[in-house]
């Protein structure tokens, strides 16, 4: 497995093509906001057997502040334990190089093995935020601050 940089097409290919979990689904109309998470330095897709992954990285709030994400294909199947140990090593290290003081990320309130993914990253749970997302979902906000 090896990264390359995140390009939102990357993203877009991963959701036509199927993600790792139904509640990652997402409207092919609402895919312009993939082209936010394209950071140089900050956002990365796994490639393994010429398929994408997942990508993953952190997007700037203001001075100290990340928002992490991650979306995983339905490839990760074929890659569960590396790509898992992938995704750790490489945000422990953007926590590192970025002087990052608080790292939150948000995971979908019907998802627990994302909210268990985001525990075992060392993220915390900080509540439930109602009607989230553009569909009107709930989310938990984890943080992982130092």
């Amino acid at each position: 497995m090896y990264l390359i940089p995140f390009k939102s097409d990357h993203a877009k290919i991963m959701m036509s093509q199927g993600t790792n979990a139904a509640q990652i689904g997402m409207n092919a109309d609402h895919y312009e906001v993939f082209n936010n998470l394209e950071h140089e330095n900050l956002s990365f897709t796994a490639i393994t057997d010429n398929s994408f992954i997942c990508s993953g990285g952190i997007v700037p709030m203001w001075q100290g502040v990340f928002e992490g994400w991650v979306i995983g294909s339905n490839k990760i199947w074929d890659h569960p334990v590396l790509a898992a140990r992938t995704i750790k090593k490489g945000l422990d290290q953007l926590y590192l190089d970025n002087n990052i003081m608080r790292l939150q990320t948000a995971v979908r309130a019907d998802f627990p093995m994302g909210m268990k993914f985001a525990k075992w990253l060392g993220f915390k749970n900080e509540g439930l935020m109602k009607k989230y997302d553009m569909e009107g979902k709930d989310f938990y906000r984890f943080a992982r601050v130092s």
